[in-house]
Formats: C-alpha cells, sequence, structure tokens
C-alpha cells in the first residue's frame, strides 16, 4: 500500500491546484503608452541678392521673380 502513497506524491503536482492555494501578493497597474503623432511642415526660403548685369542706360531697374508665388 505504501507503493500508492508514493506514486500519489509523485504525480500530484498534475492535479489541478485549488483556489485557496493561490494569494495576491501584489497588485499594480501598468498603462502602455499610446501615441498618435499627427505634424505637417511648410519651409520658405527667400533670399535677397543683388547682381550686376550690362544694361542700357534707361534701364533703372531689374526684378527677378524666380517660383515666387503671388
Amino acid at each position: 500500500m505504501e507503493a500508492f502513497g508514493a506514486l500519489a506524491k509523485l504525480t500530484g503536482f498534475l492535479n489541478k491546484p485549488k483556489d485557496e492555494d493561490f494569494g495576491l501578493v501584489c497588485r499594480e497597474r501598468r498603462d502602455q503608452p499610446y501615441w498618435r503623432i499627427i505634424a505637417a511642415a511648410t519651409y520658405l526660403y527667400e533670399r535677397n541678392r543683388t547682381y550686376e548685369a550690362p544694361a542700357a542706360p534707361e534701364v533703372k531697374g531689374v526684378e527677378a521673380m524666380v517660383g515666387k508665388k503671388g
């Protein structure tokens, strides 16, 4: 009869544990960060440069509007 007792002890870990075998040790809440990023960027590069170019004497000024809106 002792053989069955030893066998029962050996296979005891296969049995489903009861609820009272467990206790709550620590409880914590972990919120995971959720990021939603929407971005837009507009870059405007403006510069003024002075160039000297040969022109007729009656010309007082020249303005170049390359790629300029409006």
